[in-house]
């Protein structure tokens, strides 16, 4: 490689490297390859093979180690300190591994909770996102979902999806979190493409996966966010779309007789200005919604309750990370 190409892909591993290490996540060099964060924006994609060589030179010059075929930056840049890092870092991949499995059966459990909410109005889909859908969950961890309603029903489809997981037991809230769903972000299904674009953004859309409803609603989400993902990390190839609605058929029919007995003689506008009146006061009065980070976002296309985000923290270690080591 040119030493210019050889510089450029050594930048762009390493802040992949950091970012997913600032996640509490050791990527494998399969991961590395499919993710690289593109920090110089040319949008090249990058063969696999040079991925592999150039992770083995960045290996030689103590900037990265490897355990059991995982990556990790290394922070202290000298042999001694490099090998105490092995260690931890076989340590972390232990734990990784141990998550992922707990992930995968809270995963299963989610989705079968989401199969007895699947005849609710107006709701089009449950999406996993965060630490469950990126399997970094632990045992006490909840389950983030992104919900998707329908068209100009947002807050109705969310007043009758809390009243429905809260009557199950399966809404948190308090102290209640353990296996539980958090309900902390919300768009309609004409409103499925980000406004936020960067790579924290990209990543919970690339590892987010369908819960239950229409797997056309996942498709979608991918689909209306690629390109601009593509930009941020140009390895990435959106493929195997899941097909068919995940949803029964007597579940269809259900939903589609209480849409109609809601929209009748206008009802469902009525409930759904009552229930964004509600809600809004609410928000307000909630002392979360003033925190220093807070992104508290609500409006009848998204409702986004994140008192506090860990995007720009993420940030923040990744940089922190790489300063450590460059």
């Amino acid at each position: 490689m040119r030493k210019k190409e050889e510089n450029k892909i050594n930048k762009n591993i390493l802040f992949t490297i950091a970012y997913y290490n600032a996640l509490d996540y050791q990527p494998t060099t399969f991961y590395v390859w499919k993710y690289l964060v593109d920090v110089i924006n040319d949008d090249e994609k990058v063969g696999l093979n040079k991925i592999i060589l150039a992770l083995t030179d960045l290996q030689k010059k103590q900037k990265i180690i490897e355990g059991n075929g995982f990556w990790q930056l290394n922070t202290f840049g000298n042999n001694l300190a490099g090998k105490r890092e092995q260690k931890i870092l076989k340590k972390k991949v232990k734990l990784q591994i141990q998550k992922n499995k707990i992930s995968t059966a809270k995963l299963q459990r989610a989705r079968g909770w989401m199969k007895i909410v699947g005849w609710l109005p107006y709701l089009k889909g449950t999406i996993s996102t965060g630490t469950l859908a990126m399997k970094r969950g632990g045992i006490n961890s909840d389950w983030d979902v992104l919900v998707v309603t329908k068209k100009d029903r947002i807050w109705l489809g969310r007043l009758i999806l809390t009243i429905w997981l809260q009557l199950l037991r399966k809404r948190r809230y308090g102290n209640k979190i353990k296996d539980r769903f958090c309900l902390n972000q919300f768009v309609t299904d004409g409103s499925l493409q980000f406004q936020e674009r960067n790579e924290f953004a990209g990543n919970e859309i690339l590892f987010s996966r369908c819960l239950g409803n229409k797997n056309s609603i996942h498709n979608n989400l991918l689909k209306n966010n690629i390109e601009w993902i593509e930009k941020n990390k140009p390895n990435f190839v959106l493929r195997n779309l899941n097909s068919g609605d995940g949803i029964s058929n007597w579940q269809n029919k259900l939903k589609f007789f209480l849409e109609n007995l809601l929209e009748m003689f206008g009802s469902a506008d009525l409930l759904n200005k009552i229930s964004k009146r509600i809600m809004i006061r609410k928000i307000i009065n909630n002392p979360k919604t003033y925190a220093s980070q807070a992104d508290i976002r609500y409006g009848d296309f998204f409702l986004i309750f994140l008192p506090y985000p860990q995007r720009d923290s993420i940030r923040k270690k990744t940089l922190n990370l790489l300063t450590k080591v460059v």
